[in-house]
């Protein structure tokens, strides 16, 4: 069964507060590295997880980083899917 994680990002202005909403939304531990070859490695290591994402002003250059990030690793891991929703849209089943 795929567990579903909505994920509002409207707070994460800078890369490090990016990188700390999704440690907290993800439970990740505090060894990660907050960095984007971390998130890599740890979204290439979920199963059956599928990311709902809100939030996103697309100002932040930072932002095409992280988009580029979760496409290698949903090709990479067939256990995660995402999608970028509208928050209106939250906890919408697909």
């Amino acid at each position: 069964m795929t567990t579903t994680i909505t994920i509002d990002l409207s707070n994460a202005k800078t890369r490090e507060e990016l990188h700390e909403t999704l440690r907290t939304a993800l439970s990740l531990p505090d060894e990660y590295g907050m960095n984007f070859d971390a998130l890599h490695d740890v979204l290439t290591d979920l199963n059956d997880v599928h990311l709902q994402l809100y939030g996103i002003d697309g100002t932040e250059e930072f932002y095409t980083v992280f988009q580029k990030v979760l496409e290698d690793a949903a090709v990479s891991n067939n256990g995660l899917t995402y999608e970028f929703i509208d928050e209106f849209d939250y906890g919408s089943e697909e």
